[in-house]
């Protein structure tokens, strides 16, 4: 599997609440990071974090993540008032989605869902608060005050 693959199963993931809400870069940033650090996965992504502004970072997601735009394998939506975007799948990236998902060993794809019910669950706070409170070393350059 490809490390961006990783990505389009985070972004194709249903929610709880149904549908597969856009995420936010910070969203995929912390689900990819949860899945590196507690998937318990034979083979997890291979992505590398470093402490930053909000947490956990790996610079080749966004890599990654641009890289799939290219490709049109998934939408990024504008945000009014903010310069970043939101990410989605397209056609094609949800049939990428469905071929990897009838694939997965089923404790992979449960992992991935876990992961993507919480991220998208929680508010931005308490998503940082999640994080910092499990691995406060990644929080050492954090912008955010007190959560």
């Amino acid at each position: 599997m490809e490390r961006s693959d990783w990505l389009l199963l985070l972004l194709g993931c249903p929610t709880k609440e149904g549908g597969t809400p856009p995420l936010e870069p910070v969203r995929v940033m912390k689900g990819m990071f949860l899945l590196v650090m507690d998937g318990n996965l034979d083979d997890p992504p291979s992505y590398n974090f470093e402490p930053y502004h909000y947490g956990p970072v790996s610079l080749e997601i966004y890599d990654d993540l641009a890289e799939l735009v290219q490709d049109e394998s998934i939408e990024a939506l504008p945000v009014p008032g903010y310069s970043w975007r939101k990410y989605r799948l397209s056609p094609k990236g949800r049939a990428r989605y469905e071929q990897l998902r009838a694939v997965l060993e089923p404790d992979v794809g449960e992992e991935i869902d876990r992961v993507k019910e919480l991220i998208a669950s929680l508010s931005f706070r308490a998503l940082l608060r999640h994080i910092y409170s499990r691995y406060p070393e990644y929080a050492v350059n954090s912008v955010i005050g007190r959560l």
